[in-house]
């Protein structure tokens, strides 16, 4: 198959020019959706602690105009930092919260007791998932 015809002869090209540490490995060893695995490690230089995007390789996007390739942009899955590290792989777990919440703590907000004093109010942080992470999704520093 020729380059013109085949429509992924530009994909490594595409992909060689984005600035990435390391690729998602199997996620499900994890069991969740907010951490990752990715086939990247000490021996990359990759630390405990490093903050990284989570980020997807986007259609190529071409000028309406001139019909030249712009390019491909990142579909961002997340921002997560680096929670544990081996020599060639590490686990990258997703940093994005969801704005914290107030709740109220308590049995009842109906008791009797209720009605004459100020709800005892907790506020908590909730740790949102990476957003259709995919084998293959890449990781950069941020």
């Amino acid at each position: 198959m020729d380059q013109v015809s085949d429509p992924y002869a530009k994909l490594p090209r595409v992909i060689g020019h984005i600035d990435h540490l390391g690729e998602v490995m199997q996620n499900e060893l994890l069991k969740d959706s907010e951490r990752v695995l990715i086939n990247a490690g000490s021996t990359n230089g990759i630390t405990v602690g490093q903050r990284v995007v989570v980020f997807g390789v986007g259609p190529e996007i071409v000028d309406p105009v001139t019909q030249e390739s712009l390019g491909r942009f990142e579909v961002v899955r997340g921002i997560g930092k680096i929670a544990s590290v081996m020599d060639r792989m590490a686990v990258v777990e997703c940093t994005d919260i969801q704005q914290d919440r107030k709740v109220v703590k308590g049995s009842s907000l109906l008791s009797p007791r209720s009605m004459f004093s100020e709800p005892d109010v907790e506020t908590i942080t909730i740790r949102l998932p990476f957003q259709s992470v995919a084998l293959g999704d890449l990781i950069r520093k941020v």
